[in-house]
């Protein structure tokens, strides 16, 4: 026995994003930069966060937001690179946000190196 029933319908509406568990945040120095990764990024029941999952790193000094870069997951990690002389040289937190997960970790960023001044010199 079935009810007709007459209501209006409901709309759902899902919001992308990830909802992550905290992740570990490591730098690494390569030539000229300071890579930071985030992850792996995993979910309630242990999935990776899907690729291109917007991952947000700033960099503060003391108190002060000075920059925010942006990475996007790839097989549950972000990276995003900083070079030397992008901000000043010094101790800075980086936080790390996916959703409502931040993290966060102290890097020293160096100044840019001096140039070569023997590049293209005759020997």
């Amino acid at each position: 026995y079935l009810h007709a029933s007459d209501h209006d319908p409901i709309t759902v509406r899902f919001r992308p994003g990830a909802a992550v568990r905290p992740f570990n945040l490591v730098t690494a120095r390569t030539g000229d930069a300071t890579a930071i990764t985030a992850g792996p990024l995993l979910g309630e029941l242990n999935q990776l966060a899907p690729d291109d999952t917007a991952v947000t790193f700033t960099f503060f000094s003391r108190n002060d937001r000075m920059r925010t870069l942006t990475g996007k997951t790839v097989y549950g990690y972000a990276t995003v690179t900083i070079y030397d002389g992008e901000l000043p040289a010094g101790d800075f937190t980086v936080v790390a946000t996916v959703g409502a997960t931040e993290v966060s970790t102290a890097v020293t960023l160096l100044p840019p190196a001096a140039p070569n001044e023997s590049a293209g010199a005759a020997p």
